[in-house]
């Protein structure tokens, strides 16, 4: 098992080149390391965290968000929206065994929907 970082989007208010998605109607996703940024994660069969999610870059005047929705969800890691961030949960089934979901810092939530 490797290191390292997957981030979605380029940081910036730019919500062009924030519209990266993960999931395409099938396939598994395991992350063990840490994603973040902003985009869409959606549509797939499983999609398991036993590392970190953070939507970490600023919601900011494009309503820049990391989105996760229409799948099956396992978390034992951290799931997380920090530095102004905004982490969406939607239409999900959310299975948070020993897992932690929360929102840190001035303008950072999380959101359920559906």
């Amino acid at each position: 098992m490797g290191s390292g970082n997957l981030t979605m989007g380029d940081g910036t208010s730019n919500s062009y080149n924030n519209l990266n998605a993960i999931g395409n109607g099938s396939g598994t996703l395991v992350n063990e390391q840490t994603l973040q940024g902003t985009g869409t994660i959606e549509n797939l069969t499983s999609f398991t965290n036993s590392g970190t999610i953070d939507a970490n870059t600023p919601i900011g005047s494009n309503n820049l968000q990391l989105y996760i929705s229409r799948l099956p969800f396992t978390n034992t890691g951290t799931v997380e929206a920090t530095n102004g961030g905004v982490l969406v949960l939607g239409n999900i089934a959310v299975t948070n065994t020993g897992g932690t979901i929360s929102a840190a810092g001035t303008g950072s939530y999380v959101n359920t929907v559906g």
